[in-house]
């Protein structure tokens, strides 16, 4: 790759399909469960698109969420997936700079 041939470039909906290749969340029922891509600088932070769990029965507490989602980050120059843990999209992002090894904006 050069300045004048940046090389393959991953848009957002490519993105979708390799986090959809590299990770499979699954709805209730079985299927597979629709994706969002949120774009920052190096990528994409690929999540699935989940409904709300059900109100608690009257009188009940509320369910409780089990920790640590897991999010696919999709490089945009090489389309490499990453799974990692979710924290935000600036939290996630950051994450994947040290990951990744470096911050280009410096």
């Amino acid at each position: 790759m050069s300045p004048t041939d940046p090389g393959p470039r991953v848009d957002e909906a490519e993105a979708r399909r390799i986090a959809a290749r590299s990770f499979a969340w699954r709805l209730p029922d079985g299927a597979p469960a629709p994706l969002s891509a949120t774009e920052f600088d190096l990528g994409f932070i690929v999540l699935p698109v989940l409904a709300p769990p059900p109100p608690p029965p009257p009188g009940q507490p509320p369910a409780i969420t089990a920790p640590g989602t897991a999010a696919v980050v999709v490089d945009k120059s090489s389309g490499t997936a990453t799974v990692l843990p979710y924290h935000g999209v600036e939290g996630t992002a950051e994450l994947y700079r040290q990951v990744r090894g470096g911050d280009p904006r410096q």
